[in-house]
């Protein structure tokens, strides 16, 4: 579409979900970044961008979610795992002790803590996590996985061969847990 810049020069406008950036004649660039007034649609904005590895982006979005609603507890786990992303795991802790002050049975702000205490090297704590992911949902793949993941860190291979054959068997598919799989269950072969 074609619109006029505040120099009244047309300018062409392309618009990619939330941003929307006018090319002026100039080669000047001007980008507006666009933040929806429902809470839930921001955090849904910022979810699709974190599925697209911009978790910078998307932190954005969350913290424009929170302003408007400090008691999502959605906003809260999807800041705390685009900070795990970015390696900022003691910011990631934060945020995921609060959405489960705000719902102690939010299963994925569990696993989540647990893959922010595993980065921290708090892998006793870290199982304490999964388990509680796990009594909440023992269906959880992930789970599964990344307790696995914090077990064989522990060097407990038959324990971590364990948890990634239980991940294998609810996602057959889970190539994480494959990987996981061939390195701990080889690990306890005599």
């Amino acid at each position: 579409p074609l619109a006029i810049d505040p120099f009244l020069v047309p300018a062409f406008l392309v618009k990619d979900v939330s941003v929307i950036t006018s090319f002026t004649p100039c080669g000047w660039t001007i980008e507006t970044r666009v933040f929806p007034s429902d809470p839930r649609l921001a955090v849904n904005m910022g979810a699709a961008l974190a599925e697209q590895g911009l978790y910078g982006a998307a932190l954005a979005y969350y913290d424009v979610a929170l302003m408007r609603d400090p008691n999502l507890k959605e906003a809260w786990n999807n800041k705390g795992r685009a900070l795990n992303a970015l390696k900022r795991p003691q910011e990631a802790l934060i945020c995921l002790d609060k959405a489960l002050e705000i719902d102690p049975s939010y299963h994925a702000a569990w696993v989540n803590r647990g893959i922010a205490l595993a980065l921290l090297g708090r892998l006793e704590e870290a199982l304490k996590s999964f388990d509680a992911a796990i009594d909440l949902d023992p269906n959880d793949p992930k789970a599964w996985y990344n307790k696995g993941v914090a077990l064989l860190k522990l060097n407990r291979t038959q324990q971590a061969c364990q948890c990634a054959e239980r991940a294998l068997t609810l996602d057959p598919s889970y190539a994480e847990a494959k990987r996981l799989k061939e390195t701990a269950c080889h690990s306890t072969e005599p």
